[in-house]
């Protein structure tokens, strides 16, 4: 339990432009008593400055100085993005309290607010008397319904039913909602990553003329308790007034290992089955099959957690790289939850090496998957166990989404989902979104980009070898050579080798359309209709009593059949012809630049 220290402050505040110039026109006017409890480090405390005049901006605000004793740092900051439709800011005062800060002790801090009145700069100086009124060990949690334990001496020196060491107003008078003046009524205030807080007002406020009284609400949060104080003007046609907000945060619960229910893996080496890596024995292991890469593992949680580490126990056939997936379902995996890369052989009994990876999202199923094996490690991959850590997940509608981020709860079981829990439409089946998809409609099996589009990988029918034409890699017979018939019209156009013809000299056929290779190639239609490949407008074809790479039997056959020479061409950048550019001579401060051609 964490030592609380209290500090008791008295914020006295009349801020106002030079009377006499701008006639009463108030920057801002206030007086503020309250206790804070405060940890050892980043505490927070927000001031919403309100503003009810048009001529009138808060510019900045900083903290000069620490007080002595008490804070060892401090600062103040308007936060971006809060300023109100009238003109009021949030400000947040971060402190940490100096570790030998006693009961008793005092110190000042001094803040500096910036604004703007009527065009004119204006710096308002603010003393903040500072005093340690407590620093027992108090538990932390939600003022409100339920109250923690007393202290143990039962200490409620004002009698409004709040222990003392969770008071954050001394004296504050029993209140009920129907003391509040009409203007204390709810005012809503947008806190940067914790969202728009409508603060109900029930008590009233501090008095800057007359008799002060200052009485304190409070508003109970899942993760945050938050105290208001609303200090008002309650003189007639007076309402500047300035409101503050303490944050005093409640530690989520710390991760927990979480129970696997299930595993599986790629392959079983004979150490032990994936099971052997989950069982909770250090000394029992699951291995993969000897030399292939990659490998994985799965481990099934029975249920969706909020992730935030893995923690894997290598044996000395370990990883030199892999990644953790995730997945809802098993079947759909987000890659690279996290990675690890660098690991080396380590040969030795036990464990060898015990990797940490932090994790986040909302998963069911973690796969470690194992990219490459260290040099030496001639086995495969070998894990002595393998832990997941986490906390129950807030996921209603269970699609993987934190419902404090889940955009579109209620998704249908089963749904796909982006990252705002919304449904991904895919119209096409392409595995690109509609909404990203610039080629809708794609065929059903076609590979696409990233934007949808098909991509359209050339068949290479053609090629050479020792320079004659050969099928290529994308023809029925790769390797073998082929030939040109002299009884095919010399103009090109269409084949005279049909039927049984064809039997003994199967024409090379082309299936995407496109003819591609080599250079000069086309295409002819045969009266199956099949198209066929030609070279220099002359069809192509194998002939039937080739069966090896090299083989030439076919050729002048009949003197009417031969293989077709092939040299590649290549075309020169420049030659003889090429106009060259003309001299150039350039003087420059630095250098004499000069182009002969």
């Amino acid at each position: 339990m964490p030592s609380i220290i209290k500090l008791s402050a008295r914020l006295a505040t009349l801020i106002t432009t030079a009377t006499s110039l701008f006639a009463g026109v108030f920057f801002a006017q206030a007086c503020l008593a309250f206790d804070v409890e405060a940890d050892s480090a980043n505490n927070k405390v927000y001031i919403l400055l309100r503003n009810p005049n048009d001529s009138a901006s808060y510019d900045s605000v900083s903290v000069s100085n620490n007080a002595p004793g008490i804070v060892s740092q401090a600062n103040a900051s308007i936060v971006p993005s809060t300023v109100a439709a009238d003109g009021s800011e949030l400000v947040l005062l971060e402190f940490d309290v100096d570790a030998g800060a006693g009961t008793g002790a005092t110190g000042d801090l001094y803040i500096t607010v910036s604004g703007t009145v009527f065009g004119q700069p204006v710096d308002v100086q603010q003393t903040v008397p500072l005093t340690v009124v407590s620093n027992a060990p108090v538990a932390q949690g939600s003022v409100g319904s339920t109250e923690p334990a007393p202290d143990p001496d039962g200490a409620d020196s004002d009698g409004d039913g709040v222990s003392d060491s969770l008071e954050v107003s001394f004296g504050s008078n029993p209140f009920s909602e129907s003391s509040v003046p009409g203007d204390g009524m709810p005012y809503t205030v947008s806190v940067p990553a914790i969202g728009v807080l409508g603060l109900f007002i029930l008590a009233g406020a501090l008095a800057v003329f007359g008799s002060p009284a200052l009485r304190r609400t409070q508003l109970a949060l899942i993760a945050t308790t938050i105290f208001v104080w609303q200090p008002q003007e309650l003189s007639a046609g007076a309402a500047t007034r300035i409101q503050l907000v303490a944050f005093i945060p409640i530690p989520p619960p710390p991760p927990q290992q979480l129970t696997i229910t299930g595993s599986d893996a790629s392959s079983a080496g004979t150490a032990g089955a994936a099971a052997k890596a989950v069982d909770g024995n250090i000394n029992t292991r699951w291995e993969s099959q000897h030399g292939v890469d990659p490998q994985w593992i799965v481990v099934d949680l029975g249920a969706s957690y909020a992730l935030s580490e893995t923690v894997i126990h290598w044996e000395a056939a370990n990883a030199a790289t892999y990644r953790i997936d995730g997945s809802v379902d098993g079947v759909t995996w987000t890659e690279s939850l996290a990675t690890f890369s660098g690991g080396t052989w380590d040969p030795g009994t036990g464990v060898r090496r015990t990797d940490n990876l932090a994790l986040s999202g909302i998963y069911r199923y973690l796969r470690m998957y194992g990219l490459t094996r260290p040099s030496g490690n001639v086995y495969g991959y070998s894990i002595w166990e393998m832990e997941v850590w986490g906390l129950p997940a807030a996921d209603a509608d269970g699609d993987g989404v934190d419902d404090s981020v889940d955009q579109c709860p209620g998704t249908p079981a089963g749904s796909t989902v982006d990252a705002n829990g919304c449904i991904v439409v895919d119209a096409d089946n392409d595995g690109v979104p509609d909404g990203q998809d610039q080629c809708p409609n794609t065929p059903a099996g076609a590979t696409v980009d990233g934007t949808g589009c098909q991509i359209v990988v050339p068949v290479n029918e053609v090629t050479s070898i020792n320079n004659i034409l050969a099928g290529g890699s994308g023809s029925s017979d790769p390797g073998l050579t082929l030939y040109v018939f002299d009884s095919d019209p010399v103009s090109g156009g269409a084949s005279n080798c049909n039927a049984g013809c064809a039997a003994t000299w199967p024409p090379l056929l082309v299936h995407d359309g496109i003819a591609s290779g080599v250079d000069d190639l086309g295409t002819i239609t045969r009266n199956d209709s099949t198209m066929q490949a030609t070279h220099a407008g002359r069809p192509l074809y194998y002939y039937a009593g080739d069966s090896a790479t090299g083989d030439t039997n076919g050729d002048g056959v009949g003197e009417v059949w031969h293989t077709v020479a092939y040299v590649q061409a290549y075309t020169p950048l420049f030659d003889n012809t090429t106009a060259l550019e003309p001299a150039l001579q350039e003087d420059t401060p630095t250098a004499l630049i000069t182009r002969l051609a």
